[in-house]
């Protein structure tokens, strides 16, 4: 120590890296202050502590010890709210970071959705963010006397713990999340929650400001975190600055503020509860993606960033197509969508390997049968035929819905696309009535869920494709396909690529505010 800067004493939390990169990049110093990186306090709030009360935690011993060794540290929003009214020095309420939170539970554990968690004790610490993150996060699926929380310590700790068997879920934060997640753990809840720092009441003010500044400057210094910096550009102010960490939390920092007012911090997106890698690739789901506009889809979506599980009957077509796209963010699945179980079944596959689906694509269809070359008419059609095709048209993309929008809503976000047809829009004279039908049954589904689940961030829209150059428009012949394509105003058929690019859109962040909407694609055929 060279005694020449003020000196401060922090303790980094596992929540983010950035303490340790200001240190190493000489942040501290060229803000004007000496900073001691604090490693037993450190060291102590990533082992278990689970036989101490609160005042007893690592993270309070400088504080309760004597001595007038006090060090500045990060928690929840609840948790600092705790220790600065316990006498625990002072908050510093100009500024805010986010933390990724979640829980985990092992692979084979039959916990499958956050209503599992009934009277299951979770793994937390004590007055520690999971303490409180816990009950607030899951008592809108479970009454406050059936949620159980056990206090094993640290954010180490609780890892330790589920592996070693000896607590069934864990409540975990950065870097914990990712390790969890490259182990083979299955997530059954996550979100966000603010943090903030307390420091000793004699602090000075303008060293607190500049320790944030240099957190800030290692948040910029990231690549990871100037490319996941601009997802959250609406956060972004002349007073204050928002960006996440490579190791998941953010930090926003009052630039103006002359007291501890938190007026200064930026409003939170009402609906991006996810963090940025996530909010960067997502987990995507593709119906009858074996080809056609389903593989077009698939492959937009890939090109998007996005992770993506292609779904088909067609066990070899499937298996060949999801083979020729890049490996680790392809999963390739058989399953029949009229299948009753196919949205508990896919589910469960999509999260042996990924996070949950966020992305639903309802593409899989059937034409309507045909006789004599030409789509049955009404009275020609038996009732096991109307029933086939609505099944899988329309019932499976019903099911499907109700099998991903609980983790949609737990996210507070979620994109739902549904494949109609212009012969849902108008009448064709090649469709036939169960597929009119069926397409038509699509569009009032997604307004349904449009009106329903809008505000928790998510959103359900159509696509209305026309006459499209796929194996089903194939079905009608040449001749007839010409003559569609001399009625149209552009001249020809359109491209599963062309439809795929308003899936993927749609399926964007920038599309949040169309929802309820239908997107026709039929190169002016129809113009509603």
């Amino acid at each position: 120590m060279t005694g020449k800067l003020p000196h401060v004493k922090v303790a980094p939390k596992g929540m983010g890296l950035n303490d340790f990169v200001a240190y190493e990049e000489g942040f501290y110093a060229d803000e004007g202050i000496e900073v001691e990186l604090d490693w037993k306090t450190f060291r102590g709030t990533q082992s278990s502590w689970k036989k101490y009360d609160y005042f007893q935690r690592p993270q309070d011993k400088p504080y309760t010890e004597g001595g007038g060794e006090q060090v500045v540290q990060c928690a929840c929003v609840w948790g600092t709210i705790s220790n600065a009214s316990a006498g625990m020095g002072r908050m510093v309420a100009d500024c805010h970071g986010v933390s990724p939170w979640a829980i985990f539970v092992r692979p084979e554990s039959k916990i499958r959705r956050p209503g599992d968690l009934k009277d299951v004790p979770i793994a937390v610490g004590m007055r520690a963010g999971s303490h409180f993150n816990v009950p607030f996060r899951l008592e809108k699926y479970l009454p406050l006397e059936h949620i159980k929380t056990a206090n094993v310590g640290g954010f180490g700790a609780r890892l330790a713990a589920l592996l070693d068997r000896e607590i069934e879920a864990a409540s975990l934060l950065p870097p914990q999340i990712d390790m969890a997640k490259q182990l083979g753990l299955r997530e059954i809840i996550a979100d966000e929650f603010h943090t903030l720092w307390w420091v000793p009441e004699s602090t000075p003010r303008e060293e607190v400001r500049a320790y944030l500044r240099a957190l800030d400057r290692a948040i910029a210094a990231s690549p990871a975190a100037s490319a996941s910096s601009t997802s959250r550009s609406p956060a972004r102010s002349s007073r204050a600055c928002s960006s996440r960490s490579s190791a998941g939390a953010s930090i926003s920092i009052s630039r103006n503020a002359r007291s501890t007012n938190s007026s200064t911090t930026p409003r939170p997106d009402r609906h991006s509860m996810a963090t940025n890698d996530q909010r960067l690739s997502r987990t995507a789901l593709v119906t009858g993606a074996a080809r056609g506009i389903g593989l077009a889809t698939a492959e937009a979506l890939l090109a998007a960033g996005h992770r993506v599980a292609m779904v088909d009957k067609d066990a070899d077509a499937v298996r060949s197509a999801a083979g020729k796209l890049p490996s680790d963010r392809v999963l390739g699945l058989v399953q029949d969508v009229a299948h009753l179980d196919a949205g508990g079944n896919l589910d469960e596959a999509v999260r042996k390997r990924w996070e949950p689906v966020t992305i639903l694509v309802n593409n899989a269809g059937i034409p309507s049968p045909r006789r004599s070359g030409r789509a049955a008419g009404l009275l020609e059609t038996t009732l096991e035929e109307w029933n086939a095709v609505l099944e899988v048209n329309l019932s499976a993309a019903l099911r499907l819905c109700r099998a991903f929008i609980p983790f949609m809503r737990e996210r507070r976000w979620g994109r739902i696309v549904c494949v109609s047809s212009l012969a849902g829009r108008s009448r064709t004279y090649i469709s036939g009535v169960s597929y009119m039908a069926a397409k038509a049954g699509l569009l009032a589904l997604s307004r349904s869920i449009a009106g329903e689940f809008g505000r928790d961030g998510i959103t359900a829209n159509c696509v209305a494709p026309g006459y499209i150059d796929t194996a089903m428009a194939a079905l009608h012949g040449a001749d007839k396909n010409a003559e569609i394509a001399r009625q149209i105003p552009v001249g020809r058929a359109g491209t599963p690529q062309e439809v795929a690019a308003a899936i993927a859109f749609l399926a964007s962040d920038e599309a949040g505010y169309m929802t309820g909407a239908v997107v026709d694609i039929n190169g002016g055929l129809f113009m509603a």
